[in-house]
């Protein structure tokens, strides 16, 4: 899904301050027409002081849980510089309730190192762009919310402005929270333009000027083709609609395309269905939109999309993706039917990750391992490729394992209670000094006396080499040999005494040796190099 707008916050304020003198008093003291909605009639009466008090402080009204306008929280710092990633659960059939007891530390202590990982953050962070289920109130049914909006209208009828507030504001919460229970009756449709007009006409009366505005801005954005007449409602309710009418036309208008990315699903806007498939909306009212997908035998999900002024805002939505996926209070994830289903995590997690425009995804559920249940993460890339995966089994100091298991797909740190681990980045070896064994060592004495012998050889050899012969023609001539010879020695002997000295510290047994025969005589060091 990938919806684009802003908020219809500035667009109301907008309206209010264009409108608030046209309204002046007479809105503000405005009487209900006496006629009522169905099995609601009752003489209007004024509650006592109600008109001439000043208006009180604007009571708190239910609002849905999600906001029209997104808001994400704020990031830690391992989550500062890049793109959100969030964490899911998946499971294969329903989610039992006491796995929360393994699933929560490794979510926590992710949700500690910058992951959207808890239930709420991941509904704050996604705002309108989460897909929930068309039923949010479980066990909640048309017919009472029906008698609630009937409740509130007949309290409206009656000059108790207050309690209509409050009971409306509640039936409009239960409407837009549970559209799977209303559209496809269209007798709801009278209920719920009766919820919007008693709301807005008692916020009117009760001097709550934006709250009652914005609430008839939402009834134009609902009921495009509805009006508020004074014959049902009273000339002053009419003047009121009219004069949020005629503003709304002035300020543009934008567009919304949506695809459901299923041909088969019904595709309702504010409870008015629009199209099988796809829908193409123009000409609407800035502001948010609920968008509710039904394909047959689903429970249905609903989403909202923001339109602004002059601006094309779309909603793309992939059908077996968002069917698989939960978001509730208590845990959001994917639901397989079957391990099977299961196979298709990775592209799921794919394609939120690019709905989402996040790089990654984790993924944490349950599996098993040799007959023990285990806890399995894993974090995909939004190709679909994974880049860490592992599993442990809780055990002693379970939540210790099961941090451990965060920590890892959080830095791909290893650890040894770690199991099927892929991606790990181990630590680098530490660097160890190698010694090379007593033996290889060449001692100091081996050393100088070799150095020292090398030289003398040199030398010598140099000597023999600039060694000149008697010339009966020079005066003077280099008579080095003999100098050569004893250089020579002498570094033979260094040499010697160095081999010797290396030999000794070895433990290995060297000494001279001599060979004398007729013609020769021969000095050297024998032993095992």
């Amino acid at each position: 899904m990938h919806a684009r707008g802003r908020s219809a916050q500035p667009f109301v304020a907008a309206l209010a301050l264009a409108i608030a003198g046209s309204l002046g008093a007479a809105t503000a003291e405005a009487a209900p027409a006496a006629s009522t909605p169905p099995a609601a009639s009752a003489p209007a009466t004024t509650e006592p002081a109600a008109a001439a008090a000043p208006a009180p402080p604007s009571p708190p009204l239910p609002r849905s849980p999600a906001p029209a306008a997104i808001s994400a929280p704020p990031r830690s710092p391992a989550q500062s510089s890049g793109p959100t990633t969030f964490v899911l659960e998946a499971h294969t059939g329903e989610r039992p309730s006491s796995i929360a007891a393994i699933i929560d530390p490794v979510l926590d202590e992710l949700e500690r190192r910058g992951f959207v990982a808890r239930p709420g953050s991941v509904i704050k962070q996604l705002g309108g762009r989460a897909p929930r289920p068309g039923i949010l109130d479980g066990g909640k049914t048309a017919a009472e919310i029906a008698q609630q909006v009937e409740s509130g209208f007949d309290a409206f009828t009656k000059g108790k402005y207050k309690d209509a507030a409050a009971a409306l504001a509640l039936a409009v919460h239960q409407i837009k929270r549970n559209p799977g229970l209303l559209v496809l009756d269209a007798t709801n449709a009278r209920a719920t333009f009766h919820a919007f007009v008693g709301l807005a006409l008692s916020q009117s009366k009760l001097g709550y000027t934006a709250e009652s505005i914005e609430t008839m801005t939402e009834l134009l954005r609902t009921f495009s083709t509805q009006s508020v007449t004074r014959t049902e409602y009273g000339p002053q309710a009419e003047q009121f609609y009219r004069s949020v009418q005629r503003q709304t036309l002035g300020l543009g208008h934008g567009r919304l395309a949506i695809s459901a990315g299923n041909e088969h699903a019904m595709i309702f806007v504010d409870g008015e269905l629009r199209g099988m498939g796809k829908a193409a909306l123009a000409d609407l009212i800035p502001g948010t939109y609920r968008v509710f997908i039904q394909v047959p035998g689903t429970a249905g999900r609903q989403y909202e999309a923001e339109v602004q002024a002059g601006g094309d805002s779309t909603l793309d939505i992939d059908w077996q993706v968002d069917s698989a996926l939960v978001v509730s209070n208590p845990w959001v994830g994917f639901v397989f039917a079957s391990d099977a289903e299961r196979v298709k995590e990775a592209a799921y997690a794919a394609a939120l990750a690019h709905r989402w425009a996040s790089d990654t995804i984790v993924v944490v559920g349950t599996t098993r391992l040799h007959d023990r249940a285990g806890v399995i993460a894993t974090m995909y890339r939004a190709t679909g490729d994974v880049v860490r995966s592992a599993l442990v089994v809780p055990g002693d100091h379970e939540e210790a394992r099961l941090q451990s298991l965060a920590r890892f797909i959080a830095e791909g740190t290893p650890s040894d209670v770690l199991e099927r681990v892929t991606g790990a980045v181990a630590p680098p070896p530490p660097t160890e000094r190698v010694d090379a064994p007593a033996s290889a060592r060449v001692p100091l004495g081996t050393k100088l006396g070799l150095g020292a012998g090398a030289a003398l050889v040199t030398a010598g050899v140099v000597a023999l080499v600039i060694d000149q012969d008697p010339d009966p023609g020079r005066r003077y001539y280099r008579d080095a040999a003999p100098l050569g010879v004893a250089l020579g020695l002498a570094g033979a002997a260094s040499i010697g005494v160095g081999l010797w000295w290396w030999h000794h510290r070895r433990g290995e047994s060297a000494a001279p040796a001599v060979s004398l025969g007729p013609s020769h005589a021969w000095l050297g060091w024998a032993g095992r190099f």
